[in-house]
C-alpha cells in the first residue's frame, strides 16, 4: 500500500459531543468525517481541525491514549505528495 492509496475526498463530517469513554473527549467534541478513498472504498476518520466537507485529504495513523492506533485525515497538500 502506498501513500496515494490513502487519498480522497471528505463526503461528510459531524460532531460527537458524548462518549461512553471519557478520555476519548477530554479535548472537546470529536470530529469525524466519512472520507471516500481513491481507490474506491469509503471509511470513517477523525478529522483535522482545518478538514471540511469536500477537501482532499490523506489518511494516517496516529497514536492515541484511548486506543492503539487512531486513523485520522488530514488535507492533502503538495507537501503530503
Amino acid at each position: 500500500m502506498t501513500p496515494q492509496d490513502a487519498d480522497g475526498t471528505v463526503v461528510a463530517e459531524a460532531r460527537i459531543c458524548r462518549s461512553l469513554e471519557p478520555k476519548r473527549l477530554a479535548g472537546g467534541p470529536l470530529r469525524i468525517g466519512a472520507v471516500a478513498l481513491d481507490v474506491g472504498v469509503r471509511v470513517i476518520a477523525l478529522l483535522d481541525e482545518d478538514v471540511t466537507a469536500g477537501a482532499r485529504v490523506r489518511l494516517r495513523y496516529q497514536n492515541s491514549e484511548v486506543e492503539d492506533r487512531t486513523l485520522r485525515a488530514g488535507l492533502l497538500t503538495d507537501r503530503a505528495t
